[in-house]
C-alpha cells in the first residue's frame, strides 16, 4: 500500500477495492497455485518469496519460463484480456505469501481508476524488465557466456536461485552453472591475493 500511495491520490475507495479483492494466501514451496488444462483468471502478486511458472517435460524435466519475487506478479493467462493459458503450471519456489486477484474484480475498474491502472503497471514494469533482460541472457549460444549475462544483469535472481533452478532458468546444465561459479571464485581469489601482495 506504501509505494502504491507514492505512485497515485489513493482514496478510501482504492483501500476498500484492495480489502475486498485482493485475497491474501500464506505459501509454502512446492505449493501449486495454477495447473494449466484448470481453467483460471487470476493474478498472483508476490509479498514475500519466490513463484515461477514452470513447464514439465514428457522426461520430468523442469524448464522455469517465468518468475515472480517481491512486488512482482504472474498471470494464469497470456494477458487480463486474453482466453489463452500460460503454459505449465505456478509454483511456489520460497515460501512466503501472495496476494491473488481475479481478472473479473480488477477489468470493472482497470479503465476507469487511473490508480488501479497504476497498481497494476507497477507489477507489470517489473515483470517487463525481467523478461526483457533474461531474453537478453539466454539469446547467447555458448552456456557459460548465458549464465554470466544472467548473474550480470539479474543479480537478485542470481541470488535467490540455487544452481539447479539457475540452469532451468537458462536451458543449461547444473554442471555448466557450478564450473563458471568455481572459475570465477577462482579469479575473485586471484585479484584479492595480488592486491595484498
Amino acid at each position: 500500500m506504501d509505494k502504491w500511495a507514492t505512485r497515485c491520490n489513493l482514496q478510501d475507495s482504492h483501500i476498500r477495492w484492495a480489502q475486498q479483492n485482493l485475497e491474501y494466501v500464506r505459501t509454502k514451496r512446492g505449493q501449486r497455485l495454477y495447473q494449466q488444462g484448470k481453467y483460471q483468471k487470476n493474478i498472483y502478486i508476490v509479498s514475500r518469496g519466490l513463484i515461477g511458472n514452470l513447464n514439465y517435460s514428457a522426461e520430468n524435466r523442469i524448464k522455469i519460463l517465468n518468475l515472480a519475487t517481491q512486488h512482482m506478479g504472474l498471470s494464469t493467462t497470456v494477458h487480463i484480456y486474453s482466453d489463452r493459458s500460460v503454459s505449465g503450471s505456478i509454483e511456489v519456489l520460497r515460501s512466503g505469501s501472495i496476494f491473488k486477484l481475479s481478472y473479473a474484480s480488477l477489468r470493472a475498474w482497470l479503465n476507469q481508476d487511473e490508480c488501479i491502472q497504476v497498481f497494476i503497471s507497477m507489477f507489470e514494469r517489473k515483470q517487463i524488465r525481467f523478461l526483457y533482460l533474461l531474453r537478453e541472457s539466454a539469446s547467447c549460444s555458448k552456456a557459460a557466456d548465458r549464465y554470466l549475462l544472467f548473474r550480470k544483469h539479474l543479480p537478485e535472481f542470481n541470488n535467490l536461485l540455487n544452481q539447479y533452478e539457475q540452469g532451468q532458468l537458462l536451458g543449461i546444465s547444473r554442471g555448466t552453472v557450478q564450473k563458471v561459479k568455481q572459475s570465477l571464485d577462482r579469479s575473485e581469489k586471484s585479484a584479492v591475493n595480488k592486491k595484498t601482495n
